[in-house]
C-alpha cells in the first residue's frame, strides 16, 4: 500500500489546526473576499508549544536570508517577529499602521540607519496589500526591503504579484499544503476539503 508522502510539517499543521487556528464558515476577509474558512493565527501566542514551532519554522526560511534588521507587519505579525528576532539574534522594527498624533509622531518604531536591509515577517498572504504597504512604509524612510516571510501562502498567484513589484516572498506553508495534510489525516471532510481547494 502507498502511502501519501508526509508534510515536513505535518506537525505544525495539525497543532494549528487543533488550536482552532483554522475555522470553517464563510468569512469575508480584510481584503473583501469571502472564503469558506478563516485563519487566526492570533490563538498561536497563548500557546508557547505551538508559538515555538511556529518561530522555528520561520527561522528555517529567514536564516538563508542576507538583511541587517527584522519588521513585522502590524498587529498580528508582531509577535513573531520579536520571537524571531530573539532568536536570530537580529535588531527589530516596525512600521505603524498609524501615526500618532502626539509624540515623537515616527511612521517607523525602533532604532534604524538609512540604507539598512529589512526582511519583512507577516502572518498570512491573501492579497499582499498590507504586507507590501508595509514595505512601502520602510523605503520611505530610507530603508531596503528585498524578501517577505509569511507563516500562510493562500496562493492565487500572489507570490508573483509581489515579485512583479520587486520582492521576494516566502511562505513557511501554502493552503494547498494545510489541506491536503489536513484530508491525509483525517482531520477534515471531503465535503471541506472540497470547499477549501474551491477558495
Amino acid at each position: 500500500m502507498q502511502f501519501p508522502e508526509r508534510h515536513p510539517q505535518e506537525e505544525l499543521i495539525l497543532q494549528l489546526y487543533d488550536l482552532g487556528c483554522l475555522i470553517f464558515g464563510e468569512y469575508v476577509q480584510a481584503s473583501g473576499a469571502t472564503f469558506s474558512y478563516y485563519i487566526d493565527l492570533r490563538k498561536i501566542i497563548s500557546n508557547p508549544q505551538v508559538f515555538t514551532q511556529v518561530i522555528k519554522a520561520y527561522a528555517q526560511i529567514v536564516e538563508g536570508l542576507n538583511f541587517d534588521r527584522i519588521a513585522g507587519i502590524p498587529y498580528g505579525s508582531l509577535p513573531t517577529a520579536t520571537g524571531l528576532a530573539l532568536k536570530l539574534n537580529h535588531p527589530m522594527i516596525f512600521p505603524r499602521k498609524e501615526v500618532k498624533a502626539h509624540g515623537t509622531r515616527r511612521l517607523i518604531e525602533g532604532h534604524f540607519e538609512k540604507g539598512e536591509t529589512i526582511a519583512i515577517i507577516d502572518d498570512i498572504l491573501i492579497s499582499g496589500k498590507s504586507i507590501v504597504e508595509g514595505a512601502q512604509k520602510l523605503e520611505s524612510a530610507g530603508l531596503v526591503v528585498k524578501d517577505m516571510v509569511v507563516l500562510i501562502d493562500h496562493e492565487g498567484g500572489v507570490k508573483q504579484r509581489i515579485k512583479d513589484q520587486g520582492y521576494n516572498a516566502y511562505s513557511v506553508l501554502k493552503i494547498s499544503e494545510i489541506t491536503e495534510t489536513l484530508f491525509d489525516t483525517g482531520r477534515i471532510t471531503k465535503s471541506q476539503y472540497n470547499s477549501l481547494i474551491e477558495s
